[in-house]
């Protein structure tokens, strides 16, 4: 069964202010999140080299069946918005100077970056029905920073921040498949942080 994966974030995103937060994964497989500013000139270059790569031309009807670019996010898809147009595409191999700037920004574009540490996050305990999968802890009432009991019945509607966010947001960057056992349940756990996540 398919299931929202509601702790992704994006390779990279940038905003018209220049804020850039970039996500790097580590050979463990767990992920750092970091942000940094990118002047104004570096903002209308990278527009520049978008809209020189044709991506707000008609696309071609079809596609060879090139390998998909290394660093485009959860979905493999660049997406630009901007006051007048909206713009979202499949990244290909092929269209090399889009591939290679895309990938450069993920990388964080030479820029030394701090730790994104997010200010508010929705928590989404889902439910396993499979004992198969493996569970990177135990959590206990005691010990939690917030009421996971609540969490569960709030069914994605659990909003956290403090400390409680900071507990969440360390586990499931720790670890690719972030599943906890809970009284005797496992649960994946989703985070969701509004300045960043696409859902």
């Amino acid at each position: 069964m398919m299931h929202i994966n509601f702790g992704n974030i994006p390779d990279v995103q940038i905003w018209g202010d220049g804020k850039i937060v970039w996500v790097d994964i580590l050979p463990n497989g767990s992920r750092r999140v970091y942000q940094g500013t990118l002047n104004d000139q570096y903002i209308i270059d990278i527009l520049q080299s978008i809209i020189e790569s044709g991506m707000f031309n008609f696309f071609k009807s079809s596609r060879d069946n090139d390998q998909v670019c290394k660093y485009i996010g959860y979905d493999n898809e660049l997406h630009v918005e901007l006051l007048r147009a909206r713009r979202r595409m499949l990244i290909w191999q092929s269209e090399e100077q889009v591939c290679n700037l895309v990938n450069y920004l993920a990388s964080g574009a030479d820029l030394e970056g701090n730790n994104f540490e997010p200010t508010l996050g929705i928590v989404y305990p889902i439910p396993l029905e499979s004992s198969d999968t493996h569970s990177n802890e135990e959590w206990y009432p005691s010990s939690l920073p917030f009421d996971f009991d609540e969490a569960i019945k709030a069914r994605g509607r659990f909003e956290i921040e403090g400390q409680a966010l900071d507990f969440v947001w360390n586990f499931v960057n720790k670890y690719p498949d972030p599943v906890v056992t809970y009284q005797g349940e496992k649960y994946r756990i989703g985070l969701s942080v509004p300045e960043v996540s696409p859902y």
